[in-house]
C-alpha cells in the first residue's frame, strides 16, 4: 500500500518499484521487426526525517505495492474517457487517448497522517468506491476541471481521503490513436454495484498489454505490467523519429530534474519518483565478427525543460536498431590462481550475495574470514558475502579439512545467517555443536552442514552428515523459524534417520535422502530415505510456510515412491517431484514428471504451496501444457521448467526451453507475484532469448550461461538472456530479491567474461574455471 509520510513517526519505509518504464524502439528501414531501446522503471519512495534528530534521515522498507498485471476494457465501470483500467493495493491507474493516470492512496486509509494539508487541484481529487476498494474518474477530475467542481468533489470526500495524483502526458501525441488490448487473460471481471442492473457491468476482458498505434508518427506505445512496474515499449518504425517523443509528468507542487546518477526525479508532496538513467547501445557488426558485442551509445539521456522530458540520444548509426541495454547491475569474478566453482547462492533482504563453490586456489579471496586459509586438500569449499552495490566482499571464507570439500547448496534466514551444504572427504572439516562430529565414511565422503553466524566469522553450529559409505549433500532451505532441510545421496545403509520416519531404511544403491535439523544444529528432527530399488538422487529442496519440505532429482526406480492422486504414478524413472509433511512421517504428494529421459536439479516453491522445478530432458514427450512457452524439443536435450499445484495432482504449466543443441537449467526462484527465474547452461546458438544482454554464441563459442524469466500468468518469457565470455561458461545457481531482480553464480573459464562493477577485474585462475556472481535488475527488463 502506498503512504504518505507521517511527521509524528520515525521513518520507516519505501523503495517502491512503481511506473514507467519506456523502451523506445528503432528500426532498419525496410525492417519488419521492432527492437526496444529502452527500458527504465520509476521507483517511488518516501522519505521521512527522524523527528527527534532532523539531520538523520530513515529509510527501511515497510511494504511493496504491486503493479498490475493486467488491464481490464473500461466498459463503462469508469469515465467513458478512459481506454483501459488496472487497480491494485493502494492504487488505480487509467490509460486515456495520452496520458497515463496513476491514483496513489491517501496514506490516512493506512492510519498514518499526511505530511502536508495544501489545499489540492481537481486533479488530486478522485472520489473512492468503498465498495470496490478502487478509484473512480469523473470526467471533470480527469480533464482537470474548474475549482467550483473541486469544491463540490470535497463535500463529497473529505480533504484527508483524496489519493495522490500522478500523470505522464504525451505532449503532441495522436489523441485518436487506435487502443486496443493485446494478450488476453483468462478470467473475467464482473461489477455488481447498485440495485439497478442497467449499472452493473460483467465479463469485462482483463489483457496482459495495451498498444497504441500510431500514439506519434511512425511511433507505436505498448503499456504492460509487472511486479511493481507499470512499463511502457516505444516502437518506432522506419522513417519514425524518436525525438519526438515528449512527457509531461505532472502533479501538484511536483519538482522535475536530474540527478548527480542522470536519473530523472520527480519530488512529489510526500516522496519521489525516480526514472533510472537510460543505457543505450546498438548490435555490433556481423561483418567485422562483432555481432555479440554491442556498441555503447555514450551520453544518452534525459533532456527537462518546463516539465517536459525528451530523451537525449547522441549521434548513432541511423541503420541499426538502438537499444537500451538491460544492463547488469554487477558482475565479478571471484577465485584465485587455481580452479574455483559457484555453486549455490542467496540472497538476504538487504540484498547481500551468499555464495558457496569449490576453489583449488590456494589463494582464494578471504575476509573476515573463519578459515584464512586452504585445509590442506586439493579443494575446499568457500563461503562468501557480497554487499547489495557488488563491488565489495562482507566476508569470505574457505571452509574445509585436510582433504576434499566443496559447498553445493546455501540459504539465509531473516538475521543473515548463511547455511551451507555440501560434501566432505575430510575427517578434520571443522564442526560445532555437531549432531555428528566426526566423518563416518570409511569409502569417502559424507555431506556437511554449516550455518555461520550473521558476521561470518563463526559456526553457530557444523556437522557430519552421512553413514559408512557415501553421501554428497546437494540442496539446502531454511524456514522461518530458522531449521534447516537437506537433501541429496545415500549409498549408506546406516545413514542417520529417525524412528517414525517416512523411510527408515535404504535401498540402496543410491537413495535420496531428506533430512530437517534443529535450530542448534545439535539434533536431527527428522531424516528419512527417500527411493526406489534402483539409484534415486535429491538435487534440490525447497520449504513452504507450514515447513513442509519439497524435493526433486532423479529416479532410475520405477517403484520410486508415489502418492495416489498424484500427478505421475507410474514411470521407469525420470525426474520426480516429492512433498513431505512437515513432521516428516510421510508423504503429502510424490509424483515422477518424466518417463525415463529427464533430471530435475531445482525446486522452489511459492506462497501458494505450488512447486516450481527445473532440469534438463532428452524426451520428445515430456509433459507439458497447452499454452507452454515451448510445447516441443528443439535440440538434443532441452531444459524444461515445471509448475505443479498445490495437491502435486496437475500442472499449473509446463514447457520446454531450448535451441537446437544441448539445454538444460540448473537453478530456479520463484517471485512473490509467481514469476520462475531459471538459470542454466546452454550451447545453441539459438536458444529462446528476449531482450538479451547478450546474444548467445552456441556450441562453437563454448557454453553461455542463460538467465529465463517466466511470466506467472502469460508463461510467455519475461526476458531471457545469455551470458558468457568466449570460452566455457556454466550457470549454476540463482536467488531472486523482493524486487525481482536476480543473482546468479557458475563458472567461467572465458577471461572476457562481461563485467560491471567487479570485485575481481581479471581471471586469475586461466586456464581453469573461476566463479563468477552477478545481479540482473529486472526494472531493465522489458516484458511483452
Amino acid at each position: 500500500m502506498f503512504k504518505c509520510a507521517s511527521p509524528d513517526r520515525l521513518w520507516k519505509l519505501v523503495v517502491l518499484t512503481l511506473l514507467f518504464s519506456s523502451l523506445p524502439t528503432f528500426i532498419l528501414p525496410g525492417g519488419n521487426a521492432t527492437h526496444p531501446i529502452s527500458n527504465q522503471a520509476l521507483l517511488y519512495r518516501v522519505h521521512q526525517a527522524n523527528r527527534q534528530s532532523p539531520a538523520r534521515q530513515v529509510t527501511l522498507l515497510e511494504s511493496y505495492g504491486r503493479l498490475p498485471l493486467s488491464f481490464e476494457a473500461n466498459l463503462g465501470q469508469t469515465d467513458s474517457s478512459v481506454k483501459f483500467l488496472s487497480r491494485g493495493s493502494g492504487y488505480t491507474l487509467f490509460l486515456r487517448g495520452d496520458e497515463a493516470v496513476l491514483a496513489l492512496q491517501n496514506a490516512k486509509e493506512s492510519g498514518v497522517r499526511r505530511k502536508s494539508k495544501n489545499r489540492r487541484s481537481s486533479a488530486d481529487v478522485l472520489p473512492r468506491s468503498a465498495a470496490l476498494g478502487v478509484f473512480e474518474l469523473q470526467a471533470a477530475e480527469l480533464n482537470n476541471n474548474s475549482a467550483p467542481h473541486e469544491r463540490r468533489l470535497q463535500t463529497r470526500i473529505p480533504q484527508s481521503q483524496a489519493p495522490e495524483v500522478l500523470r505522464m502526458r504525451l505532449v503532441g501525441a495522436n489523441r485518436a490513436a487506435e487502443v486496443k488490448g493485446l494478450d488476453e487473460l483468462p478470467g473475467k471481471s464482473n461489477y455488481f454495484i447498485g440495485a439497478d442492473p442497467k449499472k452493473w457491468r460483467t465479463n469485462v476482458p482483463t489483457y496482459a498489454r495495451v498498444k497504441y498505434e500510431g500514439v506519434y508518427p511512425g511511433i507505436d506505445l505498448v503499456y504492460y505490467g509487472h511486479q511493481r512496474q507499470l512499463e511502457y515499449d516505444f516502437e518506432v518504425a522506419p522513417g519514425g523519429n524518436p525525438r519526438t517523443i515528449s512527457l509531461e509528468i505532472e502533479n501538484r507542487n511536483s519538482k522535475i530534474g536530474t540527478d548527480v546518477n542522470g536519473d530523472l526525479v520527480v519530488q512529489l508532496a510526500c516522496g519521489e519518483v525516480r526514472l533510472h538513467k537510460p543505457r543505450v547501445y546498438q548490435p555490433g557488426d556481423p561483418k567485422s565478427g562483432s555481432a555479440n558485442s554491442p556498441i555503447t551509445i555514450q551520453n544518452s539521456g534525459f533532456v527537462v525543460a518546463n516539465d517536459r522530458v525528451r530523451f537525449d540520444i547522441p549521434s548513432y548509426d541511423k541503420t541499426k536498431p538502438l537499444v537500451i541495454d538491460p544492463a547488469l547491475v554487477y558482475s565479478t569474478y571471484l577465485g584465485g590462481s587455481g580452479a574455483d566453482w559457484g555453486n549455490g547462492i542467496a540472497v538476504d533482504s538487504s540484498g547481500n550475495a551468499y555464495v558457496t563453490g569449490a576453489t583449488h586456489s590456494t589463494d582464494f579471496p578471504t575476509l573476515n574470514a573463519l578459515q584464512l586459509a586452504s585445509g590442506g586438500g586439493y579443494e575446499d569449499a568457500f563461503v562468501a558475502k557480497i554487499n547489495p552495490a557488488g563491488n565489495a566482499l562482507v566476508y569470505s571464507t574457505y571452509l574445509g579439512g585436510s582433504n576434499d570439500d566443496a559447498g553445493s547448496g546455501i540459504a539465509v534466514d531473516s538475521s543473515g545467517s548463511s547455511y551451507v551444504t555440501g560434501t566432505t572427504y575430510s575427517p578434520d572439516f571443522p564442526t560445532a555443536n555437531a549432531f555428528q562430529p566426526n566423518l563416518a565414511s570409511t569409502l569417502g565422503s559424507n555431506a556437511f552442514v554449516t550455518k555461520f553466524s550473521p558476521d561470518g566469522s563463526a559456526l553457530v553450529y557444523s556437522t557430519y552428515l552421512g553413514g559408512s559409505s557415501y553421501e554428497h549433500g546437494n540442496g539446502i532451505a531454511v524456514d522461518a523459524s530458522r531449521h534447516a532441510y537437506v537433501t541429496g545421496v545415500t549409498q549408506s545403509h546406516d545413514f542417520p534417520t529417525t524412528g517414525g520416519d517416512f523411510q527408515t531404511t535404504c535401498g540402496c544403491n543410491d537413495d535420496a535422502f531428506v533430512t530437517k535439523v534443529s535450530v542448534d544444529g545439535a539434533t536431527l528432527l527428522y531424516s528419512t530415505y527417500l527411493g526406489g530399488n534402483a539409484d534415486d538422487q535429491g538435487n534440490g529442496v525447497a520449504v513452504d510456510q507450514s515447513g513442509s519440505a519439497y524435493v526433486t532429482g532423479s529416479t532410475l526406480s520405477s517403484d520410486f515412491p508415489t502418492t495416489n492422486g498424484a500427478f505421475e504414478t507410474g514411470s521407469n524413472g525420470g525426474a520426480f517431484v516429492s512433498k513431505l509433511k512437515a513432521d516428516g512421517t510421510g508423504l503429502v504428494y510424490s509424483t515422477y514428471l518424466g518417463s525415463g529421459g529427464d533430471d530435475a536439479y531445482a525446486i522452489a516453491v511459492d506462497s501458494s504451496a505450488n512447486a516450481y522445478v527445473t532440469g534438463e530432458t532428452i524426451l520428445t514427450n515430456f509433459p507439458t501444457t497447452s499454452r507452454a512457452f515451448q510445447s516441443t524439443p528443439a535440440g538434443y536435450s532441452d531444459a524444461f521448467v515445471t509448475k505443479l499445484n498445490a495437491a502435486g495432482s496437475a500442472l499449473v504449466y509446463s514447457t520446454y526451453l531450448g535451441g537446437s543443441d544441448y539445454d538444460l537449467g540448473y537453478g530456479i526462484a520463484v517471485d512473490s507475484f509467481g514469476n520462475a527465474l531459471l538459470i542454466g547452461t546452454t550451447s545453441s546458438g539459438d536458444f529462446p532469448t528476449k531482450h538479451p544482454i547478450q546474444s548467445c554464441a552456441g556450441a562453437a563459442g563454448g557454453p553461455d550461461v542463460f538467465v529465463s524469466d517466466l511470466n506467472a500468468q502469460s508463461y510467455a518469457l519475461v526476458y531471457s538472456t545469455c551470458l558468457g565470455g568466449s570460452d566455457e561458461n556454466q550457470g549454476r545457481g540463482i536467488a531472486v530479491d523482493s524486487s525481482g531482480d536476480a543473482y546468479i553464480t557458475g563458472f567461467t573459464f572465458a577471461g572476457d567474461f562481461p563485467l560491471v562493477n567487479p570485485i575481481e577485474t581479471g581471471h586469475g585462475g586461466e586456464p581453469d574455471s573461476e566463479a563468477f556472481v552477478a545481479k540482473i535488475a529486472r526494472w531493465r527488463s522489458s516484458v511483452n
